[in-house]
């Protein structure tokens, strides 16, 4: 199935995002039903104690022989999300440590935001972490979750390979949105379900 999303990349070039979107459910919807999983769910809701909210999903696929993934940095939710945001990372495919692999800097979500650049949805940081780690090999259906505000980073996919990845984004049902004290709307889940219902 994941095999088809081959046409979207080109070999040595960047990642290549797609999200859902609540105006076309259906597409990728074998994919998307991630984000009602009761595992990935329940594994979000142990960490906040609550039923979470969804706020993001997204396939992640990097090219192989050279595709090259995010330099370290932080989500952007923290600028209009308030409370706590969970990233939620998915391997769809077993992904070697030299494919693209997922980079993580342990605790930096205690420090706040640092100085850092805004570039396409990201907070690109200043100084690099000095306690950044990469992930093992991942197999099919391993996930990892860490605080939206932990640095991360992926480097380049060095494999013959393409990599395969989903990434969800759940916030503390306490979150509100930063521009109006709202609790972040609900249409995106909604859409989802009824998608899952149609098919």
């Amino acid at each position: 199935m994941i095999e088809r999303k081959d046409s979207r990349v080109a070999a040595g070039g960047l990642w290549t995002p797609t999200s859902f979107d609540p105006r076309q459910p259906q597409v990728d919807a074998d994919l998307h039903r991630l984000l009602v999983d009761p595992q990935v769910v329940g594994a979000v809701q142990t960490i906040f104690g609550l039923p979470p909210r969804f706020l993001y999903g997204m396939v992640a696929v990097v090219p192989a022989g050279g595709g090259r993934g995010l330099p370290w940095h932080q989500d952007n939710m923290y600028s209009h999300i308030l409370g706590r945001t969970l990233n939620v990372f998915i391997a769809l495919r077993v992904i070697a440590v030299e494919q693209c692999m997922l980079w993580l800097a342990p605790r930096t979500h205690l420090r706040g935001v640092p100085s850092s650049d805004y570039r396409a949805g990201h907070h690109t940081v200043h100084h690099e972490p000095a306690n950044g780690f990469f992930l093992p090999a991942l197999r099919q259906g391993d996930v990892a979750i860490f605080d939206r505000n932990t640095l991360h980073r992926s480097l380049r996919n060095e494999a013959k390979t393409v990599r395969y990845a989903y990434a969800a984004q759940f916030c503390s049902p306490v979150a509100r949105r930063a521009d109006s004290g709202e609790i972040p709307e609900l249409s995106l889940i909604r859409a989802l379900a009824n998608m899952l219902r149609s098919t």
